[in-house]
């Protein structure tokens, strides 16, 4: 998380052509989302930016795209359910909902 909190997102993903390879952003998703109890806003940010960087016709990307999001799509049920349940009036419901639908989309 480190590395996170020094590189605002927005800059990180806003360069014409991410910086990041395409197996490195599956890895980025999928060690993010292992724990959505902890900074949570700066993780959406950052997954949110990785899926739209992801290239779907990338080989190592179809290969282990299924996989990834499907867990991205567990944990994210899982902070949903925890935020209604601990604090249901909190901004973070509505981003993390459509990341949800985002990720889900990726499955289709």
């Amino acid at each position: 998380m480190l590395v996170c909190e020094a590189v605002n997102p927005e800059q990180l993903f806003a360069q014409d052509s991410c910086p990041l390879s395409q197996p490195v952003l599956l890895s980025l998703i999928q060690q993010l989302c292992c724990d959505l109890t902890t900074h949570l806003e700066l993780k959406q940010k950052y997954i949110e930016s990785a899926l739209l960087a992801l290239d779907e016709s990338h080989e190592v990307t179809a290969e282990h795209l299924p996989s990834v999001v499907s867990s991205l799509i567990q944990q994210l049920k899982g902070a949903i359910q925890s935020i209604q349940v601990n604090e249901p009036s909190s901004p973070l419901l509505k981003p993390l909902r459509m990341l949800q639908r985002a990720a889900q989309s990726f499955l289709r």
